[in-house]
């Protein structure tokens, strides 16, 4: 293949890709940006021009997409004659991460009320403090508020 073949081929992965709307995840949109850029056989100088930045701005973000803004952001797309459609993914079920929470704030708390009860010799056996971590874990649980997040 010739390297105008590849050149049009890239051009057609990207158009398609970028009409399907392909999910990435948002710490890859530098390396998006790049790679559209690159597609258009556009420079970093012509894009920031395009933008209204400097060009180590666009050098800067298509390396660490995370120091920028969201403004920033849509700006370039706009200049890539894009346009962003992004949504919020959980890393993990939510009711995991509750319980997972929940876990952590009731041995937090009860170990520091054991604590504080073995140094008057008044604690109970390990078997019951398990069980009570277990029960306040549940509450815990099944009616998270606030008081689950308090460090």
């Amino acid at each position: 293949m010739n390297n105008t073949g590849f050149k049009n081929l890239k051009i057609a992965q990207m158009s398609d890709n970028l009409k399907k709307g392909v999910i990435s995840p948002i710490e890859n949109i530098g390396e998006q940006i790049k790679n559209i850029r690159e597609t258009l056989g556009m420079t970093q100088k012509q894009l920031a021009k395009r933008v209204g930045v400097k060009q180590p701005v666009i050098s800067r973000i298509e390396k660490q997409s995370e120091n920028c803004s969201m403004r920033t952001v849509l700006k370039i797309l706009n200049a890539l004659n894009c346009r962003f459609s992004g949504f919020i993914m959980s890393k993990e079920d939510l009711s995991a991460f509750i319980e997972k929470a929940a876990e952590k704030k009731a041995e937090a708390l009860l170990n520091r009320t054991y604590s504080n009860m073995a140094m008057e010799k008044q604690a109970p056996y390990k078997g019951k403090l398990n069980g009570e971590i277990e029960e306040l874990k549940k509450e815990l649980k099944n009616n998270p508020g606030p008081g689950l997040w308090d460090d």
